[in-house]
């Protein structure tokens, strides 16, 4: 039997000049108890995909409050609105910060290149050799990551989905995990402590309500319904031995 395996994500757009810390940590957290565990930065690919300057462009001198990143995968994960779509060039890129015509080109470009590159991903990752998928998000990966994870589930029901991050944190988290049905599980502020014991947790099959409601700091589903478990305590001391 293969043994299991949690791989952690970091979609666009996610900094491409350095590295996302958190998972990097819970990466060395899973493998010092035992658990296989890869990181893949498909930012790159997107990059790579529509241009490293264009990315740039996109991640640092578009108003970060005009939501671009977001709204290029907005159609990859609720289908395309052409109404929606004209308001948001006419009233938000236009009307409230101005852009011109070049640079919502420019924007309009990187969206109609999204599906090339969710394919790219779906085809290259070896999704079928992981039990769990972690997504971090934070800043405009929001949509990214639940389209990919969308794409995900469908292919491969019984992967296990977490998402984690500043953009799960608190009410937005449960609400997020409420209203997307394929996100089986969300890690609420540090994780630590709390992806971990979920992980472990997964692997034993003891996923039980009783089991899951011992890890502070996650919402999972029951019956359908979101349940968190209440604040994880902080992490107190960072030092590694």
């Amino acid at each position: 039997m293969r043994t299991p395996k949690v791989l952690l994500v970091s979609m666009p757009f996610g900094a491409l000049e350095r590295q996302a810390l958190g998972i990097s940590i819970l990466k060395a957290i899973l493998v010092e108890r035992g658990i296989a565990c890869d990181i893949r930065y498909l930012n790159f690919s997107f990059a790579e995909l529509i241009g490293t300057d264009n990315y740039l462009w996109l991640s640092n001198d578009v108003p970060h409050t005009a939501f671009a990143g977001e709204w290029i995968f907005s159609r990859a994960l609720y289908g395309k609105n052409a109404a929606a779509e004209a308001n948001y060039i006419s009233e938000v890129l236009q009307d409230e910060w101005q852009l011109g015509g070049t640079s919502i080109q420019r924007i309009l470009n990187a969206q109609n290149l999204v599906p090339h590159y969710l394919d790219f991903c779906a085809a290259t990752v070896p999704w079928k050799d992981y039990a769990i998928v972690g997504f971090t998000s934070t800043f405009e990966q929001n949509l990214a990551s639940l389209a990919m994870a969308l794409r995900i589930k469908r292919a491969h029901p019984n992967i296990q989905i977490v998402f984690g991050g500043a953009n799960w944190e608190g009410e937005m988290g449960r609400e997020l995990h409420r209203q997307f049905s394929f996100v089986d599980f969300v890690c609420d502020g540090e994780a630590d402590e709390s992806f971990p014991l979920l992980v472990e947790r997964i692997f034993s099959e003891r996923c039980t309500k009783k089991a899951l409601d011992q890890v502070k700091g996650i919402v999972y589903r029951s019956n359908g319904a979101s349940v968190y478990t209440g604040r994880a305590a902080f992490v107190q001391d960072i030092m590694t031995n």
